[in-house]
């Protein structure tokens, strides 16, 4: 009796470790597919359906002076504007974010390019369709996207 009490601990201990040492591994596996390019969405977003945060720290991350000076005087007035409304607490009505994130695209496609940003909006928009992206095409946005920034 005592000799299948001894087995059956046994063998509960090694289930117990096969059990607890896999689920370490996963979950190791998963921390390091999370760091891989193809699964971050790391895409720069420029089209009407896109809906960023309008802090005043991401209102300035993009609106540098180099990125300004990409603009005429008008719009450089209006970005101030919006700058010094959303700083005050002010939200900024739709018609406004609309005429930013043109502003935006503008400065991206001065940026890049034509050719650059027409591939851009390309991959953009297969992205967002039911098409998944390969590997090159995930690295080209996020090429692109740091050339635009």
């Amino acid at each position: 009796m005592k000799f299948y009490f001894l087995k059956s601990i046994v063998l509960f201990a090694s289930i117990f470790n096969i059990v607890v040492f896999n689920s370490l591994e996963t979950q190791a596996k998963s921390v390091q597919a999370s760091d891989k390019i193809e699964t971050k969405s790391n895409a720069l977003r420029v089209f009407n359906n896109y809906n960023f945060n309008l802090d005043e720290e991401k209102f300035d991350n993009f609106w540098t002076p180099e990125n300004e000076g990409f603009l005429n005087q008008s719009q450089k007035a209006r970005i101030n504007e919006f700058r010094k409304k959303v700083q005050s607490g002010g939200i900024l009505s739709g018609k406004e974010k609309n005429e930013l994130k043109n502003m935006k695209a503008e400065v991206i496609r001065k940026k890049l390019g034509d050719e650059k940003y027409a591939e851009l909006e390309k991959l953009i928009k297969k992205r967002e369709s039911s098409v998944d992206l390969t590997l090159e095409e995930r690295q080209r946005i996020f090429e692109l996207e740091k050339e635009a920034n």
